[in-house]
């Protein structure tokens, strides 16, 4: 198959969610979430930052996280994407790190990674 060269501005993965329980037991949960990519230049300019200067992962979520799917309420209701439920997400640990993880899987073409149509 040849390749063919274009812009994917953008990719879903499925990230997974280990809700912690009782008893050191967790329930695992998946959500969908769609992040920009990042071209070389842009990734390198990011990493090769002094600290000051390099933007923080709230920052970069936000500049970077364009959908999530699979979250309700508790009574069931679809929640919506919006920055809001972003920095709600942001704020728990266990939901930070693999939402983090997984903007750090897309800019790496992680295999998953379904381009947008």
């Amino acid at each position: 198959m040849t390749f063919k060269l274009k812009p994917i501005p953008d990719v879903s993965l499925s990230v997974l969610i280990n809700v912690p329980g009782d008893r050191g037991k967790s329930t695992q949960h998946t959500i969908t979430v769609r992040y920009r990519l990042l071209s070389v230049t842009e990734q390198r300019e990011i990493f090769d930052a002094s600290p000051e200067d390099r933007p923080n992962d709230d920052d970069l979520m936000a500049r970077d996280v364009i959908d999530i799917e699979g979250i309700k309420d508790e009574d069931g209701k679809v929640l919506p994407y919006d920055i809001e439920l972003l920095s709600q997400l942001m704020d728990i640990s266990y939901v930070r790190e693999p939402i983090i993880n997984g903007w750090l899987r897309a800019q790496a073409g992680a295999g998953e990674a379904k381009q947008k149509n």
